[in-house]
C-alpha cells in the first residue's frame, strides 16, 4: 500500500475551514471516479487531489470513507501532527469517531474553539449527543441546527439521522433533508435521494405509505434524467426499490447500467437477472439450471457472485453428480482465496461452502482453508477491533455471535478432519466446539429460542462425536452419541437438516450391534421433538403433551388453550418490536382478523418473542395497532421451530406448514385467507 505525504502539509500551518459543498475541482474528480469505466486507484486518485486542494473537507471524507486496511492508525497520526488546526482536528475527531468517541469530543470542541464558525465539528458533534452513550437531544439538536445554518446547500448530513433517537427531530430533520434537496439531480443530492425515502417510509405505518410512496416514484421518474448515470445513479436506484419494497426498480436499474457499460460488473449482474427469470428457485434443483449457472459464471470467472451462484443452485441440486459439485465449489474456493470479504452472510459463506464439500464427499483438503478463512471473519466482524463505543456494552452478545460462528465453522472441519482420518485433529476441534457448547448453554429461565437454537447445536455435535467414535473403532459408545443427537433435534424446519441422515446411520449401527428391532421403533417413536415442527403433526398437540394444562394469555385478557386450538384452524405469527418487517406486517395482521371475526374455525396468534415481554404492550400502542399478542419468549419454540422473524405458520388438524409469500399489504392478506379457507394449503408453502 504506498501512502502519499497527503497531510504533511497540516504541520506548521493554520487551514482555514473550506466550504461546506465540494469545490468544482471537486465535483468533476468525483464525477470521475463515479463512472463503472473508472479504473484508477481510488486511493491514489484521492490522495493526489488532496495536496492540491488540502481544505478540501468532502475530498478528505471520500479518502476516509474508504476504509483502506490500516489506514485509520495512518490517518490519525498524520491528523494529530497539526494539533492547533481545526480541519486536522476535525478530521482527527472522525478518524476516531465510534472508536475513541471521548478523545474525539475533545478535538472537536478545540477545533470550534480556534474557530467558531467552521461548521463541521457540529455535525459530527450532533450525530455523537444522538448515539445511546452520549445522548443529549437538546445538544444534538443545537449542533445540527449550527451546522444546518452554516451549509444549507448541502445534502451532507442525511447520514446524521442514522443517529437521531428522537421522533420529533427526525421528522424535521426528514422534512429539512427534502427541502435541500427539491428540485437537485447531482451527484451529492443523488446520495440522499434514497435515504430519504427510506426514512420517509421508515416513520409511517406500513398501511399508510402509498402516497409517500407514489411520490417517491415521480421522483425517481425525474431524477432518471441525470447525465451520465454512473455508481451513484445504479445506487439510488437500489435503494429506491428498497424504500418501495419493489424490486423490479432495481432489476431495470442494472439492466440500464448494463447496456450503458458493456464491460462492467453490470453485465455479470444482468446476466444474473436473466438466469432468475429463466429459473425460478422452484427450478434449480435440476441439471438445466446448474448447466446455465455454469455458463454464467463461466463467462465471467472473476465474478464471484456469479460462482456463488451456481455452488446455490449445484447445492439445491441433491442429485448433481459429484463431478459438478467438485466444480461449483472449487470455482467458489478459489474466489475467496482471491477475496475472502467479497460476500457477506451469517455464517460467513465458507463455512457453507466447507459443509456442503463435506457433506457431498468432494475434496476434504479444500475444508480447512475455508474455515481458517470463516474463523478470521468472525475475528474482524465482532473482535475487539470491531466495536464501538457509542452504543452500551453488548461484549457478551457479541462473544456469543462470533462464538456461534466457530461453532458452525468447526463442525464441517470436525467432519473433514474424520473422513481423513486425521483423529487427532478431529478429536482437537471437537473439544473446542465442546467448550464452546458448555459456555453458550442457556441457564434457567432462557428465552425457548436460545434453548432451541442450542440444542440444534448440541444435535450436530453428538452426531460428529459418533462418527469419531466410529472411525475408532468404538462402536457402544458411539451409538450412545447417535442417541444422545436424535433426542436433542429440535422441531424440524421446512428446509432439511441433517436429522434423517442421524436416524439413518444410527440404525445401521444398532442392527451391526445385534440390538432388536421392535426396540429401536419403540425408542425412536418417543423422541420428544424429532417430528415435531414442519410436517403432518399439529403443533398445538406437540405443545400440549410438552406442557400439560398449559394455555396462552394475549394481552387483551384472551385465553387460548392449546388442547382446543388442535380442533382449529391456526395462523401463527412471531414477531419482536426489534424486527423492522414484523413493524410493516403488524397493520395487515390486524386487517386479517378483521377479515376472520365472522369464522370462529380460524385464529389468528400472535407470538411476541422479545427477550423484555413488557416492550410489546407500547410499541403496538404507539402504531395504534390491536391484535393478540402472547408474550411468548418461554415456549414460542417448544412446538414450531426458530426461524428468521417474521414467520408465519399456518396449523391444521393434521399438519404445521410454514406460510410464506412474496406478497405484501393487501395482496398479503388475501393470500393468508385463500390458504387458511381454501382446500390447498401446499400450493402456498
Amino acid at each position: 500500500m504506498r501512502w502519499f505525504p497527503l497531510l504533511s502539509g497540516f504541520q506548521g500551518a493554520l487551514l482555514l475551514a473550506g466550504p461546506c459543498d465540494p469545490s468544482a475541482s471537486t465535483r468533476a474528480l468525483f464525477q470521475r471516479m463515479d463512472s463503472p469505466d473508472f479504473t484508477g486507484d481510488r486511493a491514489a486518485t484521492l490522495e493526489r487531489a488532496i495536496q492540491v486542494h488540502r481544505r478540501d473537507v468532502p475530498l478528505h471524507h471520500a479518502y476516509q470513507d474508504l476504509n483502506l486496511p490500516g489506514g485509520r492508525d495512518k490517518l490519525i497520526s498524520r491528523y494529530a501532527a497539526s494539533p492547533a488546526d481545526p480541519v486536522a482536528l476535525y478530521l482527527l475527531a472522525r478518524s476516531k469517531f465510534g472508536w475513541k468517541t471521548p478523545e474525539a469530543i475533545q478535538h472537536l470542541r478545540k477545533a470550534l474553539r480556534l474557530r467558531p464558525a467552521f461548521p463541521w465539528p457540529h455535525l459530527l458533534l450532533a450525530e455523537i449527543h444522538a448515539s445511546p452513550n452520549f445522548r443529549d437531544d437538546l445538544k444534538s439538536r443545537l449542533h445540527w441546527a449550527a451546522f444546518r445554518k452554516a451549509c444549507s446547500s448541502t445534502p451532507a448530513w442525511w447520514r446524521t439521522l442514522h443517529f437521531a433517537p428522537d421522533p420529533l427531530l427526525r421528522a424535521e430533520m426528514i422534512q429539512a433533508l427534502r427541502t435541500t434537496l427539491s428540485g437537485r439531480r447531482d451527484l451529492e443530492a443523488l446520495r440522499a435521494w434514497g435515504w430519504l425515502w427510506q426514512f420517509e417510509m421508515a416513520i409511517t405505518r406500513s398501511d399508510q405509505r402509498a402516497a409517500i410512496a407514489e411520490r417517491a416514484r415521480t421522483e425517481l421518474a425525474l431524477l432518471a434524467g441525470i447525465e451520465p448515470k454512473g455508481l451513484q445513479w445504479a445506487e439510488v436506484q437500489e435503494q429506491a426499490s428498497w424504500a418501495l419494497d419493489d424490486q423490479s426498480i432495481a432489476i431495470k436499474g442494472r439492466e440500464q447500467m448494463a447496456a450503458l457499460y458493456p464491460n462492467s460488473k453490470f453485465s455479470a449482474n444482468a446476466a444474473h437477472i436473466a438466469f432468475y427469470r429463466q429459473y425460478p428457485s422452484s427450478r434449480w434443483a435440476s441439471p438445466e439450471a446448474a448447466a446455465a449457472a455454469k455458463a454464467v459464471a463461466e463467462k465471467w470467472p472473476n465474478d464471484i457472485d456469479g460462482a456463488h451462484l451456481y455452488w446455490r443452485i449445484v447445492n439445491a441440486w441433491k442429485a448433481a453428480p459429484t463431478a459438478v459439485a467438485q466444480d461449483a465449489a472449487s470455482h467458489l474456493a478459489l474466489l475467496f482465496e482471491r477475496n475472502p470479504g467479497a460476500i457477506s452472510t451469517s455464517p460467513p459463506p465458507q463455512t457453507d461452502l466447507a459443509a456442503f464439500i463435506v457433506e457431498r464427499g468432494l475434496n476434504l483438503d479444500a475444508v480447512p482453508p475455508l474455515v481458517h478463512q470463516a474463523l478470521a471473519r468472525a475475528e474482524a466482524a465482532y473482535g475487539p477491533q470491531a466495536q464501538s463505543d457509542l452504543h452500551p456494552p453488548a461484549a457478551e452478545n457479541r462473544l456469543s455471535m462470533k462464538e456461534n460462528w466457530y461453532l458452525m465453522s468447526y463442525f464441517p472441519l470436525a467432519e473433514a478432519y474424520v473422513g481423513m482420518r486425521n483423529v487427532s485433529s478431529a478429536s482437537d476441534i471437537l473439544s473446542q466446539a465442546r467448550a464452546i457448547l458448555d459456555r453458550r448453554r442457556p441457564g434457567p429461565g432462557s428465552p425457548s429460542g436460545d434453548i432451541s437454537r442450542h440444542a440444534e447445536l448440541e444435535a450436530l455435535y453428538w452426531y460428529l462425536a459418533a462418527g469419531l467414535l466410529e472411525r475408532k473403532g468404538e462402536p457402544g459408545p458411539a451409538m450412545e452419541a447417535y442417541q444422545r443427537s436424535l433426542a436433542l433435534f429440535p422441531p424440524r424446519r421446512p428446509r432439511p437438516d441433517r436429522r434423517d441422515e442421524v436416524m439413518s446411520r444410527a440404525r445401521v449401527l444398532w442392527r451391526q450391534l445385534g440390538r432388536d428391532e421392535q426396540d429401536w421403533n419403540l425408542w425412536a417413536g418417543a423422541l420428544p421433538a424429532f417430528n415435531a415442527g414442519s410436517g403432518p403433526i399439529n403443533a398445538w398437540k406437540v405443545l400440549a403433551s410438552k406442557r400439560p394444562g398449559f394455555v396462552l394469555k394475549d394481552m387483551h385478557g384472551t385465553v387460548w388453550d392449546p388442547a382446543e386450538l388442535q380442533s382449529k384452524t391456526t395462523f401463527i405469527n412471531y414477531w419482536a418490536t426489534w424486527c423492522l418487517p414484523c413493524r410493516d406486517e403488524l397493520p395487515y395482521l390486524e386487517k386479517l382478523i378483521a377479515r376472520l371475526k365472522d369464522h370462529p374455525g380460524v385464529a389468528v396468534i400472535v407470538l411476541n418473542v422479545d427477550d423484555d415481554p413488557t416492550l410489546a404492550a407500547p410499541f403496538l400502542n404507539n402504531l395504534g395497532i390491536r391484535v393478540p399478542s402472547v408474550a411468548a419468549r418461554d415456549f414460542a419454540y417448544d412446538f414450531l421451530p426458530a426461524m428468521a422473524l417474521p414467520s408465519n405458520w399456518i396449523v391444521k388438524p393434521d399438519s404445521s406448514r410454514l406460510f410464506y409469500t412474496g406478497a405484501a399489504g393487501d395482496a398479503w392478506v388475501e393470500q393468508v385467507l385463500a390458504a387458511l379457507t381454501g382446500p390447498d394449503l401446499d400450493s402456498l408453502k
